[in-house]
């Protein structure tokens, strides 16, 4: 392997290093949290706040995803400020002929947010592979998922750094697939009487999660 490139860690290295600790893609693991952050202070403490809502009325609030998540949450008042004043102003739009306006003008905020943190998370990891804490907590985790590795392998110049990348993740699919097998085989009559594992019942929502991520 080529020398380290030093470079100084960052509180997202540790943040990063921190998700590892947990099971399956540390960057959607995170992303998610992000996402529910995010939401959380935009309801909490800037619901009231004039640009952020002048912002809301562009994007028509949230995405599908991201509003599902707003409603999950406890905080439904902040939630119905938000969405009567965009029907308010979408409504003022339609009663001046204003069609054009039907239309987002902007980006889910929560979406652009995620990109860019998105962009962070997998910057950091490609920066300090080599170093070897950081490649044992991927090991620990499993690696990425298949939506994240391709954005981690454009990063990766060293060919021993992609290798060892890519012979995580086979490593990773391969235990996956063995408890989906395992899982099967356990439906026959034949074999009902024994006793299936977490993994193997949790396998198919692994191979789900390994396949496309996490979405948050």
């Amino acid at each position: 392997m080529q020398a380290p490139r030093r470079r100084e860690r960052s509180s997202v290295y540790y943040t990063v290093l921190e998700a590892c600790k947990g099971r399956g893609c540390p960057v959607c693991s995170l992303l998610t949290k992000g996402a529910q952050s995010y939401i959380g202070s935009m309801l909490y403490e800037n619901v009231n706040d004039g640009e952020v809502r002048g912002l809301l009325r562009l994007s028509h609030g949230l995405c599908r995803i991201h509003s599902t998540m707003m409603t999950h949450g406890e905080d439904h008042f902040g939630t119905a400020i938000i969405y009567e004043d965009i029907l308010s102003h979408i409504r003022r739009e339609l009663m001046g002929g204003r069609v054009e306006d039907l239309s987002p003008l902007k980006d889910c905020p929560v979406c652009s947010y995620r990109r860019t943190m998105e962009s962070s998370y997998v910057g950091i990891i490609a920066g300090f592979l080599f170093e070897k804490e950081l490649r044992q907590a991927l090991e620990t985790c499993g690696g990425l998922c298949l939506a994240h590795l391709p954005q981690l392998m454009d990063q990766l110049a060293d060919p021993i750094e992609l290798h060892e990348m890519l012979t995580l993740h086979v490593r990773t699919l391969e235990q996956i697939r063995g408890h989906l097998s395992e899982f099967v085989r356990k439906q026959d009559i034949q074999f009902r009487n024994e006793f299936v594992s977490h993994d193997e019942e949790t396998a198919c929502e692994q191979a789900i999660d390994c396949l496309v991520g996490k979405s948050a």
